[in-house]
């Protein structure tokens, strides 16, 4: 069964024949071309454990919520990282040695009621565009149930400036739901979903932003207010506005003195 990814119609296969991973696509013609993960864009590598194991997790919360079971040994089956030792205990490997971790996952899958997701930077290697799908796939995965948690790490001024938008969007619908009286709210309110879907935005209150200034110290943004577009990031991303606008002055009066002529 394939796993669809949210970047540009491509989904994710697994060959058991072969034991080969796949990124396939229909983007020639219709037909379905695939590619194995080892040697596809250093993009979909960082994205797809990110996604995979995002989801995964997420599902194994809601099931552990719904139904109360022990779900270890779907973790044994299908992470390669995490096994059975000769006495039957369940161990990670992936820090550089064995380590025990069969309480661990059996309190933590068959009681929990939430899902807290630490992601550092996920826009690396991604364009801006794959970026903004990647964090309103995230987002989503945090809105399915309600307890679950979000805790980004970034250096993108996109991934910023979308999450100012999936907040601009929900107070946008929460205040057309105290108007619906008006004719005209409807069209307002399919327009806003549109332009950002609703199950990615989020309450402006539920959202904060520290900052690392250059000297290393951390601090909350805009006095422990929620994020605004005058961020850092995005002050940075002025600056070079700035510069091209000055650039463009100067490119403008060497051609009114017709230096560009004369070259």
């Amino acid at each position: 069964e394939a796993y669809q990814l949210p970047v540009n119609g491509y989904c994710y296969m697994f060959d058991a024949a072969n034991s080969q991973d796949y990124i396939a696509n229909s983007h020639n013609k219709g037909e379905t071309n695939k590619t194995p993960v080892g040697v596809a864009s250093s993009g979909l590598q960082s994205v797809l454990p990110l996604l995979l194991i995002t989801d995964y997790l997420c599902s194994t919360t809601k099931n552990a919520t719904n139904r109360g079971h022990d779900v270890s040994s779907l973790l044994v089956n299908s992470n390669p990282f995490i096994y059975k030792d000769d006495n039957d205990l369940i161990c990670y490997l992936g820090t550089g040695g064995k380590m025990e971790i069969v309480d661990l996952l059996n309190g933590m899958m068959t009681h929990a009621s939430c899902f807290i997701n630490i992601v550092e930077e996920p826009e690396q290697n991604l364009f801006p565009l794959t970026q903004r799908s990647v964090l309103r796939h995230l987002i989503r995965v945090c809105n399915a149930l309600n307890n679950n948690r979000l805790i980004l790490s970034t250096h993108s001024p996109y991934i910023i400036a979308d999450l100012v938008a999936a907040m601009r969007v929900d107070g946008l619908l929460r205040r057309i739901d105290q108007y619906d009286k008006y004719k005209t709210v409807g069209q307002v309110r399919e327009l806003a979903h549109k332009c950002y879907p609703q199950e990615a935005t989020i309450n402006a209150g539920d959202v904060c932003l520290y900052e690392t200034s250059y000297n290393g110290t951390v601090s909350r943004a805009n006095d422990g207010q929620v994020i605004s577009d005058s961020n850092f990031l995005n002050r940075h991303l002025a600056l070079s506005n700035m510069l091209f606008q000055e650039i463009d002055s100067l490119e403008e009066m060497a051609e009114g003195l017709g230096i560009f002529r004369e070259l």
